[in-house]
């Protein structure tokens, strides 16, 4: 399972999220969010919405696939590829 997130009035704490590797630096405690766990699934309680889906197939994004050749050379910096889920939706929770 996988999830989205979506947020608002996050700007700043989400581009350090983006920004920075996990692997670096504790970037979820370095940007305050709470870790909470819907259906077993990791999620933060900062989020406005939740999508929980079931991963079905995984790949690497090539960058020779890209219909606008400007895309690669604006986001990939680095040799490093990015990644490309295609998932199932499980359940949606929305918070009031």
């Amino acid at each position: 399972m996988f999830f989205f997130k979506f947020f608002n009035g996050y700007k700043k704490e989400l581009h350090v999220l983006g920004l920075k590797s996990g692997r670096d630096v504790d970037k979820i405690a370095e940007v305050g969010f709470n870790p909470i766990f819907l259906d077993g699934v990791p999620a933060f309680e900062e989020a406005k919405l939740v999508i929980v889906a079931e991963k079905l197939y995984i790949d690497d994004i090539k960058p020779e696939n890209f219909i606008d050749k400007n895309i690669p050379e604006k986001l990939y910096t680095k040799e490093e590829p990015h990644i490309v889920y295609t998932g199932r939706v499980k359940k949606i929770y929305v918070k009031d």
